[in-house]
Parts: structure tokens; C-alpha cells; sequence
């Protein structure tokens, strides 16, 4: 319960609330401008890098020191961290998917999409080559691999950073890493320098012991109000190793402008006196939002119970951006929105449905048009029914039902877990000391088939036995099908007309 109203105290708080919350327009009156389209897309290009963020920071736990300095504290960092990853404003950059990936300095560029549609992205750019490696002799943070150096010796690097996809006005305010200590041969200082927009640095420095895991220590900064983090430069020119080792760069995005809110922005400003000049109705807009909030009808005592809540925080002579997000984050923290509830005990009603078709196939809350056939009693007929399913299954939010549903209902976590006789199963381990698996291949085969039975209207006997799957080239040689598929290969490259390579249902 304690981190239900932790993120929704993030999330009404937050600075760049009123344009984030899109459907909240009504409420507040702010129209959300429109945002930047990404430059790079999705696309990895010529010396582009993808990664992911993820909202778990330093999930081994096994961070022992926090740097003298630091802006904040491992422990609430990593909170803070997940409730960024939550509302699509921060994460955790680990590593490329690339295997072993080296990036050129002064023009190889680290993608790290986040965001809650991965509509943002953070963007790397270092001064020397990086290398994403895992040493046996060091205990990551968050496994598999960590950032390093790519140059024995060359242990002072810059690390610069910037947002894709994001409006002018947004920065990178904060930032964590962590500095992995090592068993061989590495200890002594290390300078983390966190550079500003304004031109002004921050430099933190720790001693780094000598032993695996002994000393992994975090490092952090906040930027100023009105600026933004622009560059992270490390410093490792005494210390004793080859290899300056960072991991778990944790980051938050938010407004760095100290630009005055006009109209019709400046009605969070407003005096009590003024606010119903600004929202001619008030109360029915907030009726709105919490018929959206609850998914379905709600009563005048409904709207009562929350809007009173604003009334009290602003007759208690709080301003009205105060007394809203406290209305706001009522709601946001009450089961009725943080659960599914069903009344009927017969024949659901339209409402109902239209929430267990949502969850079910996009594991998300009903969109306008599924709520307005609700609203009509649409849905209590069947032919509506296989209407909206086909129409929500050509939707992209459809991968959920894979991801999600086909997740747990084959039971795929044991998959991950899985540690298969290295004896007997020696091509399913690679890397240093075998901790790269095929558990996220063989994964991806599984949501793949299901995808593809379901996209394609395939027979559910395909589910157990298929006459086709997905595979990669490590899948391929597991399989034991090198030689067959080169001969494929070979044979279609001869066959085509155009000279163009065509694979079907592979993945690449």
C-alpha cells in the first residue's frame, strides 16, 4: 500500500504533470503540446546501439558504500528510480543486445529507449571506446555485463548524455552508477564528475577496495532547478586496475525551463477566488476523469466522496494545483482503480466486459472506443463482442496478451530459472564461465509461436505441434541445423529472381 501512494504521490507531483496526463486536459485546462519525433527511431543504423531501461535498480544488492557527496542514497535512489520507470520518465540503462558489444568513441551512440510506449530514448555518446564486458573477477550489480573501457589502461573517459523524443524543455535531472570493485589488482580513487547545462560540475570521489563485490559503490547527482546533467566524466588515472568498471546507470527526466506558465497553463495557479472563471465546471470535468479512473458509471456520492477532498485542501487556503493533485492522488491510490471489482453475480454488464476484454488482451484499462460501446450496451452482443476483439487484436497493445498471458500460462518463468546439465547441454551455456544462456532465446521461440498462432489464425494443435518456429543463429546451431540452413540459404539466394534474400517466419 505504501508504494501505491508512493507512485501516485510521484505521479501528481511531478513537475511535468499537467502535460504528461493527457486525459486530465479537461481538469486542469493545460493542452498538452505535442511532442518531438524521435530522431533515430527504432532503427540501430550505422554505429547506433540499442538498449533497454528497466525499472529495478541494482537488483543484485550488493552495493556497499555510497560515495561520499552523493545527491541521494543507494536505497532511495532505486525507489525513486521505479517510480520514474513507472510513469515513463527515467529507468536503468544496463547494457546494448549486442554480445560483447564495443562502441566507438567520438561517434558511437548508446540508444536506451524508455518511456511507457518506448516513444523516448536515452542517448550515450562517448569520448573513448566503451566495452561491455563481464569480468570473472568482478560482481555486477545487475548481471550480465557492465560498462568498461575498451582500451587497457585508457581509464578516463566522458560519457555524454541527451534525450531523444522528448520535448526542448526536458533534461536529464538525475543520475546514479555504480563503481564495481574488483579481485585482482584493482583498488584506489576514482572520480565520478557530473557536468551541468549551466556549465558548472560536480565531482564525487571514492576509494575502491580490492575484492569482488567488496566495495561496489553507488555515486549520484541531482541537477540544480532550471538545469539539466549533460555529461558524466570518470576519472580512474589512479587506480591501480586496467579497467574502470561502471554499472547500472540509473537516470530521471524532467523540466529544467524556469519559464513562467501562462494561459491556459496558469490556471494550477489560480486563486480560489478565480477557478471556476477558469473551469467553468469544475466538478463535472472531475466527474469525467473518474468515470475514466473507475472504468465505468460512477455516482454523484462517488464523485462527492474524492471531489470534497479538493475543497477541504483548498479551503484550507492550499492553492488549487495543490488541492487537485491531492483529489488526484486519492484516486489513483483507491481499489477501485487498482483493482478489478465485478458486482454481477449473473450476466456481466457492459462495463464489465469491456474491462476483462481490455486486461485480457492488452493487460491496459479500456480505450474511448470500447468504453463508448459500453456506455451504449453494445457489448452485451455477441456480434459487437467479436467486432471489438478482432479490432483490439490489430492493435500493437495485442503483444500483450502474448507477453502477459501466454508468460504465465505456460509457466515461462521456470524457463528462465532453468540450469539444464552443462555436461550434457554444453551449447546452451557460452560466455565467460557459461553465464550467457539460450533462456532468452528459447523464450522468445515460445512468445513467437504463440504470437504467430494467434496473428494468424492458426489451428490451436500448432501450439503443440508446429511444423514451422522461430530461431536465431544460436538456436540454429543448438538445433543442430548449421548445415541444413545454409544449404536454405544458399539455395534461395540462387532461386530469387531479384537476388534478394526472403525469410519467412525467422527471426534475425
Amino acid at each position: 500500500m505504501e508504494r501505491y501512494l508512493s507512485v501516485a504521490t510521484a505521479i501528481v507531483n511531478h513537475e511535468d504533470f499537467a502535460n504528461e496526463a493527457r486525459h486530465l486536459s479537461a481538469l486542469t485546462g493545460v493542452v498538452p503540446p505535442p511532442k518531438t519525433i524521435p530522431q533515430h527511431g527504432n532503427n540501430t543504423g550505422r554505429g547506433v546501439y540499442i538498449a533497454k531501461t528497466y525499472g529495478d535498480y541494482a537488483p543484485v544488492g550488493n552495493i556497499k558504500a555510497d560515495a561520499p557527496g552523493n545527491s541521494d542514497q543507494a536505497w532511495l535512489f532505486k525507489d525513486h528510480i521505479a517510480s520514474s520507470f513507472d510513469i515513463g520518465i527515467g529507468g536503468v540503462f544496463q547494457h546494448p543486445t549486442q554480445k560483447d558489444a564495443r562502441v566507438p568513441g567520438k561517434g558511437g551512440i548508446i540508444r536506451a529507449v524508455f518511456g511507457r510506449n518506448g516513444e523516448k530514448a536515452l542517448l550515450i555518446n562517448p569520448t573513448e571506446d566503451l566495452w561491455f564486458v563481464d569480468f570473472s573477477t568482478a560482481h555486477e550489480s545487475s548481471p550480465p555485463a557492465n560498462i568498461a573501457n575498451a582500451r587497457k589502461g585508457q581509464k578516463s573517459f566522458r560519457l555524454g548524455l541527451s534525450l531523444d523524443g522528448v520535448r526542448e524543455n526536458e533534461g536529464i535531472t538525475s543520475i546514479g552508477v555504480v563503481v564495481l570493485s574488483r579481485s585482482k589488482m584493482s583498488s584506489g580513487p576514482v572520480t565520478l564528475t557530473a557536468h551541468f547545462s549551466s556549465g558548472k560540475t560536480s565531482a564525487l570521489t571514492d576509494e575502491i577496495s580490492l575484492g569482488a563485490g567488496k566495495d561496489n559503490t553507488f555515486f549520484s547527482w541531482q541537477a540544480p532547478p532550471g538545469e539539466k546533467i549533460t555529461d558524466i566524466s570518470v576519472d580512474g588515472s589512479k587506480f591501480s586496475g586496467d579497467y574502470v568498471l561502471l554499472d547500472d546507470l540509473g537516470f530521471i527526466t524532467g523540466k529544467i525551463a524556469n519559464v513562467e506558465d501562462k494561459a491556459p497553463s496558469e490556471l494550477v495557479k489560480s486563486d480560489p477566488q478565480t477557478q471556476e472563471t477558469k473551469v467553468p465546471n469544475l466538478k463535472s470535468a472531475f466527474q469525467g476523469f473518474l468515470s475514466r479512473a473507475f472504468r465505468g458509471p460512477v455516482s454523484n456520492q462517488d464523485v462527492a466522496t474524492y471531489f470534497v477532498i479538493y475543497e477541504k485542501v483548498l479551503h484550507s487556503g492550499q492553492p488549487r494545483k495543490t488541492a487537485l493533485a491531492e483529489a488526484i492522488r486519492a484516486v489513483l491510490s483507491s481499489p477501485r482503480f487498482l483493482f478489478i471489482a465485478e458486482k454481477s453475480r449473473g450476466q456481466l454488464s457492459s462495463f464489465e466486459l469491456a474491462n476483462r476484454l481490455s486486461y485480457f488482451l492488452w493487460s491496459s484499462m479500456p480505450d474511448d472506443e470500447l468504453l463508448a460501446a459500453a456506455r451504449m450496451n453494445q457489448l452485451q452482443s455477441p456480434a459487437e463482442i467479436e467486432k471489438q476483439v478482432r479490432r483490439m487484436l490489430r492493435d500493437p497493445k495485442a503483444k500483450e496478451l502474448s507477453e502477459s498471458f501466454a508468460y504465465q500460462w505456460l509457466k515461462l518463468n521456470i524457463l528462465l530459472g532453468s540450469q539444464p546439465d552443462p555436461q550434457k547441454y554444453r551449447n546452451f551455456y557460452s560466455g565467460p564461465k557459461g553465464k550467457v544462456t539460450l533462456a532468452s532465446p528459447f523464450l522468445q521461440e515460445t512468445l513467437l509461436l504463440f504470437e504467430s498462432v494467434l496473428v494468424e489464425n492458426r489451428p490451436v494443435w500448432d501450439l503443440i505441434d508446429p511444423k514451422f518456429t522461430w530461431m536465431n543463429p544460436a538456436l540454429i546451431g543448438f538445433y543442430g541445423y548449421d548445415q541444413e540452413f545454409s544449404d536454405q540459404l544458399k539455395e534461395a539466394l540462387t532461386n530469387d529472381k531479384n537476388g534478394r534474400l526472403r525469410l519467412d517466419n525467422s527471426m534475425w
